[in-house]
């Protein structure tokens, strides 16, 4: 007699949650490291600024206003968005963790059916043994 697990449909819908999670964090693991590699070029790009603007004012020389203004502007904008993507990868990190909770816990749940499967298997094996030594007695 072969052994059925009747909690079989349980279980695959289980798995089919658990490769979901599985999939949604490294989609959020993704979208955090894209955010952190923007915020990179920001910081990278605010200090060229800084620095081609001191470059300027310890030239001397005739300056521009309007060109002063627009390194000021630029510095400001990028100082704003840097705060901006701050914030997105602040909350980027909280739901990739909270997919990852998800996941351990999803993964948690198909390990408690492969265990009560494996179980249930071992029991039917052994029952089945039990049976044939009854009938070869």
């Amino acid at each position: 007699m072969s052994f059925q697990f009747r909690l079989s449909s349980v279980q695959k819908i289980r798995e089919n949650t658990r490769d979901s999670r599985r999939l949604t964090l490294t989609e959020a693991e993704h979208t955090a490291d894209e955010i952190a590699a923007q915020c990179s070029v920001l910081k990278i790009q605010a200090s060229e600024i800084r620095g081609e603007k001191e470059r300027l004012l310890r030239a001397g020389g005739p300056l521009a206003f309007s060109t002063l203004q627009a390194y000021e502007h630029r510095e400001a904008w990028l100082q704003t968005e840097q705060k901006r993507l701050a914030d997105l990868l602040r909350d980027a990190k909280h739901y990739a963790e909270r997919c990852r909770a998800e996941l351990l816990e999803a993964d948690q749940e198909v390990k408690t059916l492969e265990k009560l499967e494996e179980k249930q298997r071992e029991r039917h094996y052994a029952e089945c043994g039990m049976r044939n030594a009854e009938l070869f007695s």
